[in-house]
C-alpha cells in the first residue's frame, strides 16, 4: 500500500486573488506600476510573498491574546463558535506537538508535516472563501448582482469582501503599527489569525446591515478605465490615518465595472455610470490606498495615473 500523499506546501502566497486579477489581463498579462516603473507581467508574481500567511511559532501570551479577542462576551454565540472552531483548527496541531514532543515517534516527519500544515492553513481558508465567491463574481461581471438579495449569496459576498479587505500586507502593517503604538502590543506574529477573526466579525456586521446597505454596480464606459491594486477593497470613508468610524466599500472588479456598498444612511448618490472625472478620482483613491503595486489593463492607464501621484510612485 502506498503511503498517503502529503499536501503540497504553498510557500508562494498571494495577498490579492489571482482569479480576480484576470479581469485586467490580456493574453495572461496585466500592467503593473511599482517603484516608478510600468511593466507587463503575469498574475502569478503579483502581490505574492513567501510564507505570508504561515502560522508562526506562538508564545503563550500570543495564544491568550488571540483567545481573548475571539471570545469577547459581546459576540453572538454563533460567531464565537466559528472562532472557537477556527482557532482549534489552527492552533491544536502545534499545541499537541509541543505538549507531547518527547513521546512522539518519527518527530522529524511530524515536524515536516506540521510545517506544511502551518504554512497552508490560513491560505487555504482564504482560498475557500474565494472559491465560494467565483460564481457571484462571474455574475457581477455580466452585470447581474441580484444575488445580493439572496441570503446565502449575500453571506458569501459579505464574508468575501471583508476578508479581501483585511488580508493584505498594507492592512497588516498599519494595524500592527497602530496596535504597537496604542496597546504596546506586537501583533505581527498573530495578525493573520486575528485578520480571519476580525474579518468574520466585519462580514457578519455587513450582513446584518444588508437591507440598509445598498450594493451598486458602477459602470465605466469612459476613456479612463478602472485600475486596481495590492489593496483592492478600500473604504472610501477612511483617511489612512485614524481608525474609520464608517465603511463605504469600493471594489473594482474589471476595467469597466466596480462594486460599491454604501454606509447605512449615506445620502450621497453614487451614479450607476461614472464620468471621466469620477473614474479618475476613484483610481486615485485606489492608488493612494495601495502599498506598492497598482494594476491596469494598459500601460496608458497607469501613465495617466502616475502623473497624478507624488513622485510618480
Amino acid at each position: 500500500m502506498k503511503p498517503p500523499m502529503w499536501p503540497v506546501k504553498k510557500s508562494r502566497q498571494h495577498t490579492v486573488w489571482q482569479h480576480y486579477l484576470k479581469s485586467w489581463a490580456t493574453d495572461g498579462r496585466v500592467f503593473c506600476l511599482q517603484d516608478g516603473r510600468i511593466f507587463p507581467t503575469g498574475t502569478t508574481v503579483l502581490a505574492a510573498e513567501r510564507n505570508f500567511y504561515k502560522v508562526q511559532a506562538l508564545t503563550d501570551q500570543d495564544v491568550a491574546i488571540i483567545k481573548q479577542i475571539a471570545n469577547l462576551a459581546s459576540l453572538h454565540p454563533t460567531v464565537r463558535k466559528h472562532h472557537e472552531l477556527f482557532l482549534n483548527q489552527v492552533l491544536s496541531p502545534s499545541l499537541f506537538v509541543k505538549r507531547y514532543r518527547e513521546r512522539l515517534k518519527n518527530i522529524d516527519r511530524v515536524d515536516a508535516a506540521l510545517e506544511i500544515y502551518n504554512t497552508n492553513i490560513v491560505d487555504d481558508y482564504h482560498t475557500r472563501i474565494e472559491g465560494d465567491f467565483v460564481p457571484l463574481l462571474s455574475s457581477a461581471l455580466r452585470g447581474d448582482i441580484s444575488w445580493y438579495d439572496r441570503e446565502l449569496d449575500c453571506v458569501t459576498f459579505c464574508m468575501f469582501v471583508a476578508a479581501q479587505h483585511l488580508r493584505t500586507r498594507r492592512v497588516k502593517e498599519r494595524v500592527v503599527e497602530r496596535m504597537r503604538a496604542t496597546m504596546a502590543l506586537d501583533a505581527s506574529r498573530i495578525w493573520h489569525i486575528l485578520a480571519v477573526i476580525v474579518g468574520f466579525n466585519v462580514g457578519c456586521s455587513l450582513f446584518r446591515e444588508r437591507k440598509l446597505r445598498r450594493l451598486c454596480l458602477i459602470e465605466n464606459d469612459t476613456s479612463v478605465p478602472f485600475v486596481t491594486a495590492d489593496q483592492p477593497v478600500i473604504n472610501l470613508r477612511a483617511d489612512g490615518e485614524d481608525a474609520p468610524e464608517a465603511m463605504s466599500i469600493y471594489y473594482p472588479i474589471s476595467p469597466k465595472l466596480a462594486l460599491y456598498s454604501a454606509e447605512p444612511g449615506e445620502r450621497e448618490e453614487v451614479p450607476s455610470r461614472v464620468d471621466p472625472a469620477l473614474a479618475s478620482a476613484l483610481n486615485l483613491r485606489i492608488a493612494r490606498s495601495s502599498l506598492s503595486q497598482i494594476y491596469a489593463q494598459t500601460s496608458e492607464s497607469l501613465q495617466k495615473l502616475q502623473s497624478q501621484l507624488p513622485g510618480g510612485r
